[in-house]
């Protein structure tokens, strides 16, 4: 992915930092880049949209 974030996105409920979960796919990797909640049995995750999906995103608004 060409966009680097300054900090990795946090928990909503444990205001910890997420950890990134490598793409496995390529369709993982189209998606973009996924982050987790490391803490026991949370299940909290944040998806940054690609570049791509961002566009199409963008274009389904009009």
């Amino acid at each position: 992915m060409g966009t680097q974030l300054m900090a990795a996105p946090r928990c909503p409920v444990h205001d910890t930092p997420m950890v990134f979960h490598p793409a496995k796919t390529p369709v993982q990797e189209y998606c973009g880049a996924w982050y987790y909640c490391h803490e026991s049995g949370c299940a909290c995750s944040t998806l940054i949209p690609s570049p791509e999906v961002q566009k199409i995103m963008e274009g389904s608004k009009k």
